[in-house]
């Protein structure tokens, strides 16, 4: 059972760290969401914005880590970083359309609407980071 575990473990490490990481920001996303809807009263769609910018700021940083990608070169950061903005941007879009449908049409709770949206939205956010924000591997290794 132990040699089967290890060998899942080395089959799906990436994804395995990913998640981690997914989940430490899915916290943070959680607590800032959750304490700015509280405090705007509702205003769940700029809860949702601010939450989603903080937390993928700081998932940005740690992702280029686990993808082992930080470009050598300026012009290559400036580049990885632009991708993961413009799909995270995308990602945001998707999460703040599905957290409105969800709540507006559906009338699901706040917080369920938002655990449902971010359920989708990590697939897509996993997807794009690994095909096209991290994919260069001319990096430098000692991270």
């Amino acid at each position: 059972m132990r040699d089967r575990l290890i060998k899942i473990y080395k089959t799906n490490k990436l994804f395995i760290h990913y998640c981690c990481i997914s989940f430490f920001c899915t916290i943070i996303m959680y607590v800032l969401y959750i304490s700015i809807n509280f405090f705007t009263n509702g205003l769940y769609l700029l809860a949702n914005i601010i939450s989603y910018v903080v937390s993928f700021t700081t998932l940005f940083l740690l992702d280029r880590r686990l993808f082992r990608a930080k470009p050598m070169r300026k012009r290559e950061r400036i580049k990885q970083a632009n991708n993961f903005v413009i799909f995270r941007a995308i990602g945001l879009l998707i999460d703040s359309l599905l957290l409105t449908v969800f709540i507006e049409y559906f009338n699901i709770l706040n917080i369920v609407s938002k655990v449902l949206s971010s359920i989708i939205t990590f697939s897509y956010n996993y997807i794009t980071n690994k095909l096209y924000v991290f994919k260069n591997r001319n990096f430098s290794e000692g991270l």
